[in-house]
């Protein structure tokens, strides 16, 4: 399958500063890997903790230094906290080029097939409430994996149909009107079982004009440049560069 343009960049990618992604994950066997594959940008985007905040912003030494024809910029990825607020403080993301928002963190490991409807109901509100709560930090890009937590890597169908339409149309007004982008992603492995859902989802975005940022979410070089079930998204959807988001580039509105 020939690779759209667009898609050999990855903004979504985990040094080993991130407690989840693996000791490989060292910037210099990053830029390899990327060089290697043809990749024109690359963007780091490590988990953002008051314990990871300083390794994170002494990345930007060792990328000043890089010996390479790639774009490389120096983001990272924060969580929207249960009470709106995000995992560390805008001080710190200014000194970013980018800022990928991760409100769906805590919904994770949710097993809709085990769940009664209340369970499912209180999850759905949670994610509404998370994702609504982007549109409060004007520091954050981008919304990374924006359906995670509506699978979590299980059956995906229950709750994405459990979406109302016009509910879903409302908070992407809002998330558009903030300027945000959506990360087109793999990050919905039983991507199969819930694939109808996820276009209705990035199908409305598309029709309200969002930019998509391109993001493997890897943390590890496997996973690098990971992205078929997003490319298959962007055909379906029938996108074009234009349409995809690039750190410094201007926000949609």
């Amino acid at each position: 399958m020939q690779i759209p343009a667009a898609f050999f960049t990855d903004y979504h990618v985990h040094t080993s500063i991130s407690p989840c992604a693996r000791e490989e994950m060292t910037l210099e066997r990053i830029i390899e890997r990327a060089e290697r594959r043809g990749y024109r940008a690359i963007g780091i985007s490590d988990h953002a903790y008051p314990e990871t905040c300083e390794r994170i912003l002494g990345l930007r030494r060792e990328v000043e230094a890089l010996d390479t024809g790639l774009e490389v910029y120096l983001g990272c990825e924060v969580d929207v906290l249960h009470d709106g607020s995000l995992s560390v403080g805008a001080d710190l993301l200014a000194e970013l080029d980018y800022v990928l928002a991760a409100p769906t963190h805590s919904l994770q490991m949710f097993d809709p097939d085990g769940a009664d409807e209340d369970a499912r109901r209180e999850q759905i509100e949670r994610w509404f409430a998370l994702s609504e709560c982007c549109c409060d930090h004007p520091v954050l890009d981008a919304i990374a994996h924006p359906l995670r937590g509506l699978g979590g890597g299980l059956e995906a169908e229950p709750l994405l149909n459990g979406l109302e339409e016009g509910r879903v149309g409302r908070l992407l007004d809002k998330l558009r009107a903030a300027g945000l982008a959506l990360e087109l992603t793999d990050s919905m492995e039983n991507y199969r079982s819930a694939c109808e859902g996820i276009r209705r989802f990035y199908g409305a975005a598309e029709r309200r004009g969002f930019l998509f940022c391109p993001g493997s979410d890897a943390h590890g070089l496997d996973r690098l440049g990971h992205q078929w079930h997003a490319v298959w998204l962007y055909r379906d959807l029938g996108l074009h560069g234009t349409r995809m988001w690039r750190p410094g580039g201007e926000r949609p509105r």
